[in-house]
């Protein structure tokens, strides 16, 4: 068995290959990516599914907004948030 995948490595990977379905744009943990309009907010509903799935989280709604889920790193520390 492999190592384990980091979250920020998981969430990119899911990110660029399923919401942005580009195998060859290049994000960073910083990158926008819904208010440089990159992902609509539609997008946000696959991406918690995703998280919940992934991480074995549940993910409040009424405790999280979309600026939450803007970049990698701000995604990355919602799961560590909800994992605890």
């Amino acid at each position: 068995m492999g190592e384990p995948t980091e979250p920020a490595t998981m969430v990119q990977r899911f990110v660029v290959e399923r919401l942005i379905r580009d195998d060859e744009l290049t994000i960073t943990p910083a990158d926008a990516l819904f208010s440089s309009g990159l992902l609509s907010s539609f997008a946000v509903t696959q991406l918690i599914v995703f998280l919940e799935d992934s991480f074995s989280i549940r993910i409040p709604i009424t405790e999280v907004t979309l600026d939450d889920f803007d970049t990698i790193e701000r995604i990355v520390r919602v799961v560590t948030r909800f994992r605890r």
